[in-house]
This record gives C-alpha cells, structure tokens and sequence, in this order.
C-alpha cells in the first residue's frame, strides 16, 4: 500500500486536493459545474451548501467513485480516476453510511479494515490499540459496533478512517446525526488530529459553528458551483455573538451552554468563551451567561458571520 511510487506522487504535488473546472452529470442533471478547489497540506477545507448542492458529489470525485464529464482532479499528486484504488487506500474517509458491520465487535471492525489497508499483523494490533485508547473504546473493544451510541459509532468510524495513518481525510457530514455533547467531541478529535500529524481536512457540513471552528477556509457551493471562497482571515473576521468567561469548569461550562442555549463553546486556561446565536441581543446574552453562574468578561459581536453570509448566497438554504 505505502510504496515509494505512492510516497512520490503525493509529495510530487504543492496542494493535496487540486480541482480545476471540474463537472460531473448525472444523465441530464449537471451536479457539479466547473468547480475549481485546493486544499494544502495541514488544512482544513470547508465545503458548505444545501442538500443537492453537490457537496457529498465532490467527496465521491476525490475518491474516484465517480467520473467526471470534463476537468481535472488530482489528489495526493494522483488521478483519481485511473489510479481510484491508490488514492483509496492512501485517505481516510467517513462517506454518508458508516459502513461497519455492526454484528462484529470494535475491534473485529478496525481488523477487518486494517487488512484492507494492508497493514502488517503487528503494526494492525498496535494501531487498534492506540486508537480504542485515543477514542476512550477500550472498554468497549469487545462490543458489537451495533450496540454503540450514535456518538460512539462515530468515534470508531474516526478510528477506522485514521488506522493507516493517511495524510488526507474526508469527513463527509460527520456530526450531522449526532446530538450537540457528540458533535463538540468530534470536533474536538478531528481538531486533535490536524494539530498533531498535519493531516489535510476535506470537511462537508451544514453547521456554521463546526465551520468556523475547524476550517482554515470554506467553500460556499449552491447548485453545483462555488459561489464564495473565504480564507482564514476572512473567516477569523466573521461574525458570532461571543462571550468571553472566567472560572468555569468543564461540567460547569457544559451547564451553562445547556441554561443559556449556547451553540458551542471552547475552554483555553482559565478563560471559556461561549457562542451564541448572531440574532440574539448581546444584554439577553450577557445576563443569561451571568445568571447561569459564568464570570462574564466580555460580550463580542462582529461581522456579518458565516451562517448570514451562507443563508445570502444560498438563498436561504434552499437548492
């Protein structure tokens, strides 16, 4: 699977991703229409729009599900049209379905996928075991995947996606079925991840807060195009309706997001910082933190925010 062929293409190339006007049809239907993307080493790419924009579409040209009419993609520095199996193996993914075979155990699961990698024995077992550990699964190794919790599913889909240690992830719609407790955990891992190996992120989502919080840019696509591209500085512009805390723990910091309908929130020393609905009125905010118990040191509203931006260009949600 690793070989220096494939170590070389990768490497061949300055952006992992690299689309150039690509369209894809569906008989009549035009799904995508001359999208052009990149996606460097290490970063997060969003890629944002409605049900049918052609996000999940996009996914499916990098792996080399499907074949385009026109344009050009690469990715890792290989075609994935003729080398699909090679691009297959190198990247880790999490499609729609989550494709375990949930009558087997968590670790029968991670195996079964391991070989298909191509791991060797020995290195297999010791991934498994670092992975069920990394994802809080250990006790849960010998489980069916069955009887796991929709958030726990999830953790091992993770875990299946990252066991080849791959450079490129694509994480299609990954917390869209999970409540709020298990998407912030997801978040927090594929965070984890892009820190500690530099793993390139493709990342379809509708939640704008999951976007602000992971992507280093995003892509607005409507109808199959890309109707907006922002960097990391346009993004750090955006808006939100922020509030800044002191002395929270963590269970008290889950407390107060819950009382005061936060949407998210992140903890950095001493300081939490809670975002809230850009709609809302910073006073309400403000008093509903403080009344929950939070220190409140701050309240901060700036631009138009993401979610507006998002709802403008894509007509409000609407394909």
């Amino acid at each position: 699977m690793s070989s220096q062929s494939d170590a070389n293409a990768g490497a061949a190339g300055a952006n992992v991703i690299e689309a150039q006007d690509l369209v894809v049809t569906y008989g009549e239907q035009v799904a995508l229409k001359g999208v052009s993307l990149v996606a460097g080493q290490g970063q997060v790419l969003g890629l944002l729009g409605p049900n049918g924009a052609g996000k999940s579409t996009f996914v499916r040209a990098c792996l080399g599900l499907i074949r385009p009419a026109s344009g050009t993609m690469r990715v890792l520095g290989l075609d994935p049209v003729t080398q699909g199996e090679r691009v297959r193996r190198q990247v880790g993914f999490i499609l729609e379905h989550p494709g375990l075979y949930e009558a087997l155990s968590c670790r029968a699961n991670l195996e079964f996928y391991g070989r298909i990698y191509g791991l060797g024995p020995v290195r297999l077992a010791a991934r498994i075991d670092e992975l069920l550990e990394k994802f809080d699964l250990a006790g849960r190794a010998g489980d069916p995947a069955g009887a796991l919790s929709k958030g726990l599913k999830q953790r091992l889909v993770l875990a299946r996606a990252l066991l080849h240690e791959p450079r490129l992830i694509l994480l299609d719609e990954p917390t869209s079925a999970l409540d709020p407790a298990a998407a912030r955990e997801v978040r927090q891992v594929v965070a984890g991840v892009v820190r500690e190996r530099s793993c390139t992120v493709l990342l379809t989502t509708h939640n704008m807060v999951e976007a602000e919080r992971l992507c280093d840019a995003v892509a607005i696509i409507r109808r199959g195009e890309v109707v907006r591209r922002l960097d990391s500085r346009q993004l750090a512009g955006m808006a939100g309706l922020r509030v800044r805390c002191r002395g929270v723990g963590a269970a008290r910091a889950e407390e107060i997001a819950r009382l005061a309908a936060a949407t998210d929130f992140t903890q950095q020393e001493d300081v939490t910082e809670f975002v809230f609905d850009p709609a809302l009125e910073a006073d309400a905010v403000r008093q509903a933190v403080a009344e929950a118990g939070g220190q409140v040191l701050e309240v901060v509203r700036s631009g138009e925010g993401l979610e507006a931006a998002y709802l403008s260009l894509t007509g409000g949600g609407g394909k």
